[in-house]
């Protein structure tokens, strides 16, 4: 049985943001993957016993509800790009576990670049780089999907069935407390 790639989308906020230089956006997605799913006869992927066996960090993507769809910062990017010099060591040891690349053809810097550079930027100024990553890392860790699908008695071969888990408390308060767990067609991202 194919274990399905799974996107998590963790909805941060519903108000309106509007970074300086980037479309306006209504939310952030948290989006985790899980990468023994979504590596499932990839060749691109690093070997199987090397995966992370946890949900990681994909991204937060700035979104808009009415028009369904995940904003690209073409314009932000321009101002707010990628500073692999603000990404500290201790800050890259969290990502090392949160957020790490699962492909053979981009190491993490790379990833985590392309996730800020198309992603993450629109949130600039408002939220640094530094900020977007650490609370990455800190959403990661308090919001464990895979130890909650474990307190469900879900095994990582049964995600299909897992529509809306709600947590009830919510660890600040523009964090609307929804998980939505979807099975992803691949996609290129």
């Amino acid at each position: 049985m194919r274990t399905p790639a799974v996107c998590l989308i963790f909805l941060l906020s519903v108000g309106l943001f509007k970074g300086s230089h980037a479309e306006p956006f209504e939310y952030l997605q948290f989006v985790l993957q899980y990468a023994r799913g979504s590596c499932v006869n990839v060749k691109k992927c690093i070997p199987p016993a090397r995966l992370p066996a946890k949900f990681t960090v994909h991204g937060i993507w700035p979104t808009n509800i009415s028009k369904q769809e995940v904003i690209e910062c073409t314009a932000a990017v321009k101002l707010h790009s990628f500073d692999g010099n603000l990404i500290t060591p201790s800050l890259k040891t969290d990502l090392l576990q949160s957020w790490p690349s699962v492909r053979r053809d981009k190491d993490n810097m790379t990833f985590w670049e392309h996730e800020y550079n198309k992603h993450g930027s629109c949130t600039a100024p408002a939220i640094t780089q530094t900020a977007y990553f650490e609370r990455a890392h800190k959403f990661w860790k308090e919001y464990d999907l895979y130890s909650v699908l474990e307190q469900k008695k879900s095994s990582r071969g049964s995600l299909d069935g897992i529509h809306w888990l709600i947590f009830k408390q919510p660890s600040s308060p523009r964090l609307v407390p929804i998980i939505y767990l979807s099975s992803c067609a691949r996609r290129k991202h």
